[in-house]
């Protein structure tokens, strides 16, 4: 876990010469995230003492963490070896075995080295990912618990435990660990190796607490519980823009627009290379009015990322907002990147009315799909687990889809000056998602951050919505959301939906559905190609 630089790194000067100060100097820099330059401090002192154990177990914990895992195993065997009584030794043999793959051996390696160790709190929390790899919650849950017991502040214990609780949908509970945190113990009052081990973790699974935790708040209106919870992570990881990232979300999520951006401005002012915060930059400013700053924000995602589809839809608005038609234009054309594709009866097995019947049967019953939340949908769900599929009905459905994709991307002209055109994927895969609306039911506009072509399928659709003289529950492509303070006159096209049609568009286009009334559901399964490469 990397936390911020301990208060004796802030002294002048260049690293002490003796061998205790440099090793807290290069521990310092360790838990501060500086993994490269830790090892090499510590290498600097294994040329001056190659018996150097805490040297040399510091340094395969900086490997574990940097993908080095070969050379952190065979350190710690040596190790081990040396100093076979050394019980924290074979404790970090055991997290270099679990960080590589091998959790049965690590499990037998860190419960012998526990039983050394009764009150290392570290011990458990590798124990409880071990058991983990073998889908032991409930051993988990314990593990983790004992740890916390042993010590508080072991926040990597901590946050894996709101994880685990996270996805048992025990949210109460998982807040709790994080509504009243413990203090954090004095780094400098540690002991080097004392100071890296309680902070490591094999793995990022932890770093996912708040997001997941947020994210389910969210679903439950508890806005400021999310928030809470990851400005925690930003109290406690400051030196990583995905925190900060996280907090703009959270804050975005509850409309909190200037909040988020201040949060998202600090994102890249953390990390300035990564490309989501400056396309969630350019976004708040465009809701903002500050259209320059968000034609900036977009162009600096898009050099960073090319294609990226969050940065060209705003950037389109946004152009087009100030009297950049021509360049909206070409980002806008849906003459040329919107295609609908009506499949014919004879193009499916069994039939085209068929394959619709067991797709409908699937999504309104199907128990081992997994619905969803949503915040663009309303009077409706979304359900998951569909592409890649592995089973009928959808296997039949994902091969219309790809042979329709292939059809569009074949008909797409070559030009390297597009910013569409010119990012298509050379790998991609399908993700795909079923809606149910019901009456009165719709979606507001979005778009597909993380796809390059999008579309959607129409399963069943109302006979009130297929021969309705208005565009009640048509598919709307062009309108940007309504929070964006816009005037300019643009381009709003509308397809009306009907069984076996697909719509395909880039994904960076806002599209919407217009509410309609029926007793009827409008049923449809949506997908992104979503580039591999």
């Amino acid at each position: 876990m990397l936390l911020p630089l301990p208060s004796f790194l802030n002294l002048p000067g260049a690293v002490p010469p003796n061998t205790a100060a440099a090793l807290r100097a290069a521990a310092g820099l360790h838990v501060g995230g500086a993994l490269a330059k830790a090892r090499e401090a510590y290498q600097a002192i294994l040329a001056q003492n190659p018996g150097h154990g805490e040297a040399r177990l510091l340094a395969a914990l900086a490997d574990l963490r940097l993908g080095a895992g070969a050379r952190a195993v065979a350190a710690m065997e040596a190790l081990v070896q040396a100093r076979p009584d050394d019980a924290l030794a074979r404790a970090a043999l055991g997290a270099a075995r679990l960080a590589t793959g091998d959790a049965a051996a690590a499990e037998g390696l860190l419960a012998a080295a526990g039983a050394l160790r009764p009150r290392d709190a570290q011990i458990p929390h590798l124990l409880a990912i071990a058991v983990l790899a073998r889908k032991d919650r409930a051993a988990a849950e314990r593990h983790l618990r004992a740890a916390l017991d042993r010590d508080p502040g072991l926040w990597v214990a901590r946050l894996l435990l709101v994880v685990l609780l996270v996805r048992s949908q025990r949210l109460d509970e998982a807040a709790a660990l994080l509504h009243d945190p413990p203090p954090e113990p004095p780094a400098a009052e540690m002991d080097p190796v004392a100071s890296v081990w309680r902070t490591f973790a094999p793995e990022d699974t932890y770093l996912e607490a708040a997001r997941e935790l947020a994210a389910a708040l969210q679903a439950e209106g508890r806005d400021a519980e999310a928030i809470a919870a990851c400005g925690l992570m930003v109290h406690l990881l400051p030196n990583q823009g995905r925190r900060h990232y996280d907090l703009g979300i959270a804050l975005e999520a509850a409309g909190r627009i200037v909040d988020s951006l201040a949060a998202y401005q600090q994102a890249v002012r953390v990390s300035p290379g990564a490309y989501p915060p400056h396309a969630k930059v350019g976004s708040m400013l465009l809701v903002l009015g500050r259209l320059p700053e968000a034609i900036a924000a977009c162009r600096e995602c898009l050099r960073l990322q090319p294609g990226h589809a969050h940065a060209l839809g705003h950037l389109a608005v946004a152009l087009d907002e100030v009297g950049e038609g021509r360049e909206a234009a070409l980002l806008l054309d849906f003459d040329r990147l919107v295609r609908p594709r009506q499949f014919r009866e004879d193009e499916v097995a069994g039939g085209l009315a068929r394959l619709n019947a067991d797709l409908r049967q699937a999504l309104l019953t199907g128990a081992d799909l997994k619905r969803l939340g949503n915040a663009v949908l309303t009077q409706g769900i979304d359900v998951d687990d569909i592409f890649p599929a592995t089973r009928d009905p959808f296997d039949r459905l994902e091969a219309l889809i790809r042979r329709s994709i292939a059809e569009y991307v074949a008909a797409l002209p070559e030009d390297a000056r597009h910013p569409y055109l010119a990012c298509r994927p050379r790998t991609w895969w399908l993700k795909a998602w079923g809606t149910v609306l019901e009456s009165g039911g719709w979606q507001a506009a979005h778009l597909h951050m993380e796809g390059w072509l999008s579309g959607t399928y129409y399963v069943a659709v109302p006979e009130a919505v297929r021969r309705g003289e208005s565009t009640a529950g048509h598919l709307m492509l062009g309108r940007p959301p309504e929070r964006m303070p816009l005037h300019a006159r643009r381009r709003v096209i509308t397809v009306r939906p009907a069984p076996g049609l697909t719509v395909m568009f880039p994904s960076y286009v806002f599209h919407q559905t217009v509410p309609f009334e029926s007793l009827d559901p409008r049923l449809t399964i949506s997908y992104d190609l979503r580039p591999a490469d």
